[in-house]
């Protein structure tokens, strides 16, 4: 999908995936570098294709780790990747 943004172009069709995204599964890992640093918990919501109610519970619980700024909760790339069983990302370095 030419223009789609990452979070479109993920595996989440009924065809390939009738529930949710399965934890391991190569296609989120490919697709995983192209998401946002940080999430929402709306996009991860939308990504796991679960209830607004179950994705606060992930990250209420602790099974998701998340950063609370201010009143949001936000859950970092590599927290998310950990949480489907997907390999980590390579440290990033910063450049000046």
């Amino acid at each position: 999908m030419p223009g789609a943004t990452a979070l479109e172009r993920l595996p989440l069709d009924s065809a390939q995936n009738p529930l949710r995204v399965q934890r391991g599964d190569p296609e989120m890992a490919q697709s995983l570098p192209e998401l946002p640093f940080v999430l929402t918990v709306q996009q991860v919501q939308k990504i796991l294709r679960v209830s607004k109610t179950t994705a606060y519970e992930l990250v209420n619980s602790g099974t998701l780790e998340s950063v609370k700024i201010g009143r949001t909760f936000r859950v970092t790339r590599s927290a998310f990747a950990k949480f489907l069983g997907l390999p980590d990302e390579p440290a990033a370095t910063l450049t000046a």
